[in-house]
């Protein structure tokens, strides 16, 4: 039966029990009533009281049993979502299950093979380090035909060329064969040394006729010039070379430039070592002097226009 109809009989039920006990009260509070009456009257009423007592016991047991019976689907019903889960899981660990299953299978295959490449590589590294021994043998025996070669042309050049002559004797060779000789023979001549210092000479020359081309930015506080932009720019040069670049040059190339220049390399090169004793007005002293200042000021020029 429906539990609304239960319900609602339930509810007719409980007015008629109300309805009597309303009675066997109205009858035990009429004092005109005869006591038998009464007396039937409270023994129903005492009747009817236990069994609404029971029926409320039973009540609360009927509640507690649907309670736990709700509590039960409750638990039902959330251990069906956690089987349903873990029946999902479960179909995925499969899937991944296979997927491992068939990486497994790739991996020992690439084993295999790797296996192979290996086997290979330690031939291939066999056979390299046959070579490497091989050609640290061949090393070997071309560092005692250098030495032995060396030893050789030394021993030519001792013997057939004069130490005054070997400059010249390296460029004639270079000039006929270039680096077809040995560059062991150029060597012992001394002769890249004696290039390096021809052609930096060349390049100072060059820069120096450079330099001379400029010409000044200003004019100093006296509206004129006590000496040339030739001189000026000549100057600057000359005290850039000393100060910033000499290590960057043969010693012997600046002092042949200098020399060219008719400048005196060692008194300039004594002076800027704070040596500053000035011989009398010493015409090279008040150069490198103004080469000094001039220098000076042009950094400061550029600095300023940096900033």
């Amino acid at each position: 039966m429906p539990k609304k109809y239960v319900s609602k009989a339930q509810q007719e039920k409980d007015a008629k029990t109300r309805k009597r006990a309303q009675v066997l009260e109205a009858i035990l509070d009429n004092p005109n009533a005869a006591p038998e009456a009464k007396l039937t009257a409270y023994k129903h009423l005492t009747a009817l009281e236990g069994l609404q007592e029971q029926l409320g016991l039973k009540d609360e047991e009927i509640l507690k049993q649907e309670t736990e019976i709700r509590h039960l689907k409750q638990q039902l019903d959330t251990k069906t979502q956690e089987l349903e889960a873990a029946h999902k899981k479960l179909q995925t660990l499969e899937e991944s299950k296979k997927g491992c299953d068939a990486r497994i299978e790739q991996l020992e295959t690439d084993n295999k093979v790797l296996i192979g490449a290996r086997s290979d590589c330690n031939e291939q590294l066999a056979k390299a380090k046959m070579e490497i021994s091989t050609t640290s043998n061949r090393a070997d025996d071309a560092k005692a035909n250098v030495v032995e070669l060396v030893q050789t042309l030394k021993f030519l050049a001792d013997e057939f060329v004069p130490p005054e002559e070997r400059e010249a004797i390296g460029w004639k060779h270079w000039d006929e064969k270039g680096m077809k000789l040995s560059w062991y023979w150029y060597q012992t001549l001394n002769f890249f040394e004696a290039k390096r210092h021809r052609e930096e000479v060349e390049k100072l020359k060059a820069r120096m006729q450079e330099a001379k081309k400029q010409k000044r930015p200003m004019l100093n506080h006296m509206g004129c010039y006590p000496e040339t932009d030739e001189q000026y720019f000549a100057g600057i040069l000359l005290y850039q070379l000393l100060v910033e670049e000499r290590e960057k040059w043969l010693e012997k190339s600046l002092i042949e430039f200098f020399r060219a220049e008719r400048v005196d390399y060692s008194k300039w090169l004594k002076w800027d070592s704070d040596e500053l004793v000035s011989n009398g007005g010493d015409h090279e002293w008040k150069e490198f002097r103004e080469a000094r200042r001039a220098y000076r000021e042009s950094h400061e020029r550029t600095a300023t226009r940096g900033s």
